[in-house]
């Protein structure tokens, strides 16, 4: 196999289809093994985030207030002038 090389260079003309369908299949095979990778290295910290996602929320709701619906109002008639 050449490095670089273009479907014709892989694919004998008895056989292009047949040969063209396993590349594709080692395309598809390759670009799940990267995702299956990433999805490992990614899972236990989002793991440690679904357990911290409680405690954040319950206790930005305790402390914080949203505004009202006049209040939002006039904030967004501010912004607009």
């Amino acid at each position: 196999m050449v490095l670089g090389g273009t479907m014709r260079d892989l694919c004998p003309a008895r056989s292009k289809l047949v040969c063209r369908r396993k590349v594709l299949f080692l395309i598809d095979f390759l670009i799940g093994l990267q995702l299956q990778r990433e999805y490992d290295r990614l899972l236990p910290s989002l793991k440690e985030l679904l357990k911290q996602e409680p405690n954040i929320g319950k206790g930005s709701r305790k402390t914080k207030q949203g505004f009202g619906v006049s209040q939002a109002f006039e904030t967004w008639k501010r912004t607009i002038e």
